[in-house]
């Protein structure tokens, strides 16, 4: 009985792992870091200035590397066609043409990690000790801005907002998580207690519930805006998770040496995909609830297309739901399309429009009668300005109402 149980158990993972494809990348050098602007078109970079960039969803990968010997560790587009690499000799380099061209921006920035934008002008680059590089002019000029936390080391950021933004890494040989509430002016060292791991991912579903992750397994949570955080996972013998990623509240991956952990439950729970053969994997990226990538040690780069086959993730037929809800948008921050989820629990007309921060209406994602069930809509921002909008339901006498945030 208990050989029947294990067979079942091993052909359930397999068929979980097998919905994570593994694409041709051409290249078998390590790839580091990785940026996707839609299911179709994404980048990844790694070792000896590779750059791969695909336009059809990963079918085909083309070689885009620059003749160097520096390794480029993360990339990252803020829009269509304007993005930046982070090399490991502190060394930007930039594209106005989709990787079609890159030069470089900076010779010297204070950092070899992690880069990322707000939004086209303003923009980070982490992992020097004590110190950032920030620019606001789209990269044409980099200045180093201290820290103001002795002995910290920035590896990666996340914002929720322009003003709102998280990083980790560590303070000395201990892990810790910073925040930012005036647009990375100022950081504030968030974590009350010691976690003596370093911590190498961090991403926040909205501004209070958030994770991080780092070596030994260790995955933290937040549900108060990281005023305080719970460890859910943690092991003596494990390596490192270097990326965390979540679709929903209660959905998620964490990569790092080699293996893939989901949980379905908030992070209640942890499990691993097997077979467990995979090589070490370095970051995971989402353009959608169902559409992502995984890329890592000797060219390996994985795509799903239905969330990993995550039972009721990419079903919206998997039953009728018993709750009326109106769920964060995802991605957020977003630019320029982003996916409203929402449960209905009776037949009803049905509102869901997105208004400005000054109130006024500026899209209707829905205004029609709907029957009991679970739908998706997708809001298209390519005409509005950057900033912070909220999005409201009404159904049978019930209203809800979150927030986005639109990142140009």
């Amino acid at each position: 009985m208990k050989t029947l149980l294990l067979s079942l158990l091993l052909i359930l993972s397999a068929e979980l792992s097998a919905q994570w494809v593994r694409q041709t990348s051409g290249t078998g050098f390590n790839l580091f870091g990785s940026h996707f602007l839609s299911a179709d078109t994404g980048f990844a970079v790694g070792y000896l200035g590779r750059i791969l960039r695909t336009t059809n969803g990963g079918t085909t990968w083309v070689d885009k590397s620059l003749p160097t010997s520096e390794n480029f560790n993360s990339v990252y587009f803020a829009s269509a066609t304007t993005g930046w690499i982070l090399s490991d000799v502190a060394k930007v380099y930039h594209t106005t043409d989709l990787g079609e061209t890159w030069q470089v921006q900076n010779p010297d920035v204070q950092g070899v990690r992690h880069i990322y934008f707000i939004d086209a002008q303003n923009g980070f680059a982490a992992g020097a000790i004590g110190s950032l590089s920030r620019t606001t002019d789209g990269g044409a000029t980099w200045t180093q801005q201290p820290t103001g936390i002795q002995g910290s080391t920035f590896i990666r950021l996340q914002f929720t907002s322009r003003q709102s933004g998280w990083a980790v890494g560590s303070v000395g040989n201990q892990g810790a998580l910073f925040r930012t509430t005036d647009g990375g002016t100022t950081w504030m060292l968030k974590n009350l207690q010691q976690f003596p791991v370093y911590l190498y991912s961090v991403f926040f579903i909205d501004e209070s519930i958030g994770y991080a992750s780092g070596y030994r397994e260790t995955i933290l949570k937040t549900t108060d805006a990281g005023e305080s955080w719970s460890i859910q996972r943690q092991t003596a013998s494990g390596q490192g998770l270097y990326s965390i990623a979540f679709v929903s509240v209660d959905t998620g991956y964490v990569v790092g040496d080699g293996k893939i952990l989901y949980t379905t439950n908030g992070g209640g729970l942890w499990q691993q995909y097997l077979p467990s053969n995979f090589n070490r994997l370095e970051d995971i990226h989402f353009v959608s609830r169902t559409v992502g990538w995984i890329v890592g040690a000797s060219g390996t780069i994985l795509r799903t297309t239905n969330a990993g086959g995550l039972t009721g993730v990419d079903d919206l037929e998997s039953g009728l739901p018993d709750a009326f809800r109106l769920e964060q948008n995802y991605p957020n921050p977003f630019n320029p399309t982003t996916t409203v989820r929402f449960q209905l629990t009776a037949n009803s007309f049905v509102s869901l429009k997105v208004f400005d921060i000054l109130g006024r209406e500026v899209s209707t994602l829905v205004n029609e009668e709907l029957q009991q069930g679970t739908y998706e809509r997708t809001l298209d921002a390519t005409a509005l300005a950057s900033g912070i909008y909220t999005y409201r339901l009404q159904a049978a006498g019930l209203s809800q109402t979150r927030r986005l945030v639109l990142l140009k």
